[in-house]
């Protein structure tokens, strides 16, 4: 699939409002130094309250939090297990 088509397949998606976007390649995180795509990170830059798990490109940190509610779990070489939690 071209980057456009990708892009296109993004967008469409981050309309939908998920909870969770799983992301073979990472964005480009600047502000926090973390290599990546640059055009996913300018694409994520509309969405809030949304975890992105990601991996293909190696962070020294596992997580970035933007201050839009973005967070941005990189699981290259690293496993994550997510449990259901109680609000009580």
């Amino acid at each position: 699939m071209s980057e456009a088509d990708y892009l296109t397949h993004l967008r469409q998606l981050l309309r939908q409002n998920p909870a969770i976007l799983l992301l073979h390649e990472s964005p480009e995180v600047r502000l926090h130094r973390q290599p990546g795509n640059a055009s996913i990170w300018n694409e994520l830059q509309q969405a809030s309250n949304l975890i992105v798990c990601c991996g293909h490109v190696h962070w020294d940190t596992e997580m970035v939090e933007c201050d839009n509610g973005l967070q941005i779990l990189n699981t290259d070489g690293r496993a994550f297990i997510f449990t259901k939690a109680s609000l009580d």
